[in-house]
């Protein structure tokens, strides 16, 4: 479920990375740079302990998809962004 959640978030991700505007670009290289440089176990502490102090409370299935979703979507990005600009090259 994370892996096609992911995908999703890649495709997106890696046309805003060729496509978007200065911005979307922009937006699409902070997400990637964030989720690959912070670790994934690290990411899901933060969604199940941190995101209750805010008032978002998520059971700890929902929480630790939701984490793994973000991250693979991070990864993703790179690697379709990586295979569509070799394609348009």
């Amino acid at each position: 479920m994370a892996l096609t959640g992911g995908m999703v978030i890649g495709m997106l991700g890696a046309i805003m990375r060729l496509r978007g505007g200065g911005w979307l670009s922009r937006l699409a290289r902070w997400y990637v740079v964030f989720f690959t440089n912070t670790p994934q176990l690290v990411q899901i502490y933060f969604i199940f302990f941190g995101l209750p102090e805010i008032g978002i409370l998520l059971d700890p299935f929902p929480a630790v998809l939701f984490g793994m979703t973000l991250n693979a979507g991070a990864y993703l990005i790179e690697i379709l962004r990586a295979g569509l600009a070799s394609v348009h090259q």
